[in-house]
């Protein structure tokens, strides 16, 4: 069975240089692409949010470490 019109212009409009072939793909291929396209943007949004969340807390932390030390001035 030939990929819907839907699947094509869903792959068109996220991939047009993608390397399918509109004539042959059938929509148990078309599914898969859009499936594996959108699984790989979720894990690298995670990965992503991961990564800020890591560097908002390293930033907490050193903010923190800051406040804990007293610095003198000059004394005479």
């Amino acid at each position: 069975m030939p990929a819907s019109p839907a699947q094509i212009d869903h792959l068109k409009e996220r991939r047009p240089e993608g390397d399918w072939d509109q004539k042959q793909l059938t929509k148990g291929q078309a599914a898969d692409i859009l499936t594996r396209m959108r699984c790989g943007k979720v894990k690298y949004e995670r990965v992503f949010q991961q990564a800020k969340k890591a560097k908002e807390v390293e930033t907490k932390l050193r903010e923190a470490k800051q406040c804990k030390e007293i610095k003198v001035g000059r004394l005479i």
